[in-house]
């Protein structure tokens, strides 16, 4: 009779013990996702046909310095959205390398940047 008390109470804290670590588990996961959500910004949304800049892995020979070549290269144009922030990019006339096939490729928000186009009129408007 003591045996099935004991297991009793055993069960009892068992599910007693799961169902607060369950709720510290809730807590502790909106905690990070409130701190996440302060740290980062919302990605920039970008329409088909918008020009944007590629962030390159630079890869260079020994001894020569990444520190002065361009981070980024472009301009690509946003071919196609293919959701979670994932944007299929083909290349325009001109980055397309003569003789080859067109450049297509898929990349995240966090690698592309507004391709930034500056028009004459603005340019010689705050001149005069």
């Amino acid at each position: 009779m003591n045996s099935l008390v004991s297991e009793s109470h055993s069960l009892l804290d068992r599910d007693r013990i799961r169902s607060d670590a369950d709720s510290l588990i809730q807590i502790n996961q909106q905690k990070q996702k409130e701190r996440f959500d302060r740290s980062h910004k919302k990605p920039t949304q970008y329409k088909i046909g918008d020009l944007v800049r590629v962030e390159k892995d630079i890869r260079t020979d020994p001894g020569q310095s990444r520190k002065l070549l361009p981070k980024c290269v472009g301009p690509y144009r946003i071919s196609k959205i293919i959701g979670n922030d994932r944007y299929e990019i083909e290349d325009t006339p001109i980055t397309r390398k003569a003789g080859s096939k067109p450049y297509r490729s898929i990349y995240a928000v966090d690698k592309l940047y507004p391709w930034l186009v500056y028009s004459y009129d603005a340019v010689s408007s705050d001149s005069e």
